[in-house]
């Protein structure tokens, strides 16, 4: 029982000091422009290791994927259209989330 008090006078002073020091805009934006950065920190990774990544995930994915969707894993994996856009408008988003979690 004394653990189950300890925990919740824990989490009341938490939200006392979040309410008191006025954290919770910039949690917020914290949350919102990593969330935003996940997204282009992925397509730059994939852009990295690319080849390799694709063949791993053609040989690994057809397993667990219906026929369709493995059709459309293998198109969208194996074609070079649009990656160097996708991965110019992956840095530019990534530096703008980036710029904006710094600022706030």
């Amino acid at each position: 029982m004394a653990r189950l008090t300890d925990a919740l006078e824990f989490f009341v002073g938490v939200a006392r000091v979040t309410i008191e020091e006025k954290i919770r805009y910039p949690a917020a934006a914290l949350a919102y422009y990593a969330f935003v950065s996940f997204v282009p920190l992925l397509l730059l990774a994939f852009a990295a290791v690319g080849r390799r990544l694709a063949v791993e995930l053609s040989r690994t994915a057809p397993q667990f994927l219906t026929p369709p969707v493995r059709e459309l894993v293998n198109r969208s994996i194996t074609t070079a259209t649009g990656r160097t856009g996708a991965s110019l408008l992956g840095v530019v988003v990534l530096g703008w989330s980036g710029a904006n979690f710094v600022g706030d």
